[in-house]
């Protein structure tokens, strides 16, 4: 079985309008969350109104390259590009143990 190797670090949290169209999984995707943890925040059982103020907290995915692990496998495993990585993370190369931000 496969392990991701990753964090979550979170980047910045604060208040949210709960606007027209919203839902928790559309605010979740927007903020790089999940659902369950706005439901676990802010004290939730169901969805919530228009016009509610939630507490959001963003999160970046970090991960911790494996020995052997190749950028393009790194890549393929987060859903992005090598090129997105490099150019996020200021580099052109990789190394086992580096922490690299995915999102």
């Amino acid at each position: 079985m496969e392990r991701l190797n990753y964090l979550l670090n979170e980047v910045k949290s604060g208040a949210y309008l709960v606007v027209k169209g919203d839902t928790l999984d559309s605010i979740a995707t927007n903020f790089n969350t999940t659902k369950r943890l706005i439901m676990l925040d802010n004290f939730l059982s169901e969805e919530v109104e228009v016009g509610s103020v939630i507490y959001v907290k963003c999160y970046s995915v970090i991960h911790v390259v494996n020995l052997g692990e190749t950028i393009e496998e790194i890549a393929c495993l987060y859903g992005v590009t090598k090129e997105e990585i490099l150019s996020l993370n200021k580099t052109s190369f990789i190394h086992p143990y580096m922490k690299l931000v995915i999102k």
